[in-house]
């Protein structure tokens, strides 16, 4: 079923217990905002690279992860504590005003809590951000449960932030649904024993393998039932 093309369903899947989503580029169109500001901070570093291959390459990839990649090389801790603290400085700066929803998402959560289904974010911004972007889209209280992976000991593809959600939904990993836009988040959904819904917005095979692919996450919104079964 891996890789079912947008509109395909789930079908022959037990009912969803709960919904876990992604955040930069699942709830926030904020993906960009990202690649923005670390293409700016690997310039300074010596690396040029736009902020579209960072997205390509490095989408949903922790930043302690992220930067030795991009930058080729391994970094002491002194020097990526002080690279990750100031993309988050910059983060701080670049944010208001470009926190927006992607198209369907305020909606799609609003249906998820009214069926009663408990949501969580798993994200790899820092909880500091997590809290800012769903105070500012005003659906903070829509999430019981918020992960980071700075709260695991590693990041996606690893399932460990997956899974730290699931223990604090108390929902088991193979009853909670993923909604991810990132191959490494793909992976790590999947590592981790559960469904995962790929969101590509231009279509792309990217996410081949999430059990189904859509490009708007309003496809959820007009038909529920084809993903999470009897939820």
């Amino acid at each position: 079923m891996n890789g079912q093309t947008a509109g395909s369903g789930m079908g022959g899947w037990t009912a969803v217990r709960a919904v876990i989503f992604d955040m930069d580029g699942v709830i926030s169109d904020t993906q960009m905002l990202h690649a923005e500001v670390e293409a700016r901070l690997l310039e300074d570093w010596g690396v040029r690279m736009t902020a579209e291959e960072i997205t390509a390459r490095f989408a949903g990839v922790a930043d302690h992860d992220f930067f030795p990649a991009a930058l080729g090389r391994p970094l002491a801790a002194e020097e990526l504590g002080e690279i990750v603290a100031r993309k988050w400085r910059d983060m701080a700066d670049a944010a208001p005003g470009r926190i927006v929803a992607m198209e369907g998402a305020v909606d799609l959560i609003r249906l998820l809590r009214a069926r009663g289904l408990p949501l969580a974010v798993a994200s790899s911004s820092p909880m500091s951000f997590i809290h800012q972007v769903l105070d500012e889209l005003g659906i903070a209280d829509a999430f019981a449960v918020r992960a980071t992976g700075e709260e695991v000991p590693a990041g996606k593809p690893a399932p460990d932030v997956f899974l730290l959600a699931a223990r604090r939904l108390d929902v088991e990993p193979a009853a909670c649904l993923v909604i991810e836009d990132a191959p490494a988040g793909v992976a790590a959904a999947r590592a981790a024993g559960m469904r995962c819904i790929g969101l590509a917005p231009d279509g792309g095979s990217r996410l081949a393998a999430a059990d189904a692919v859509i490009r708007s996450l309003r496809e959820v919104v007009n038909d529920p039932d084809r993903f999470l079964g009897d939820a």
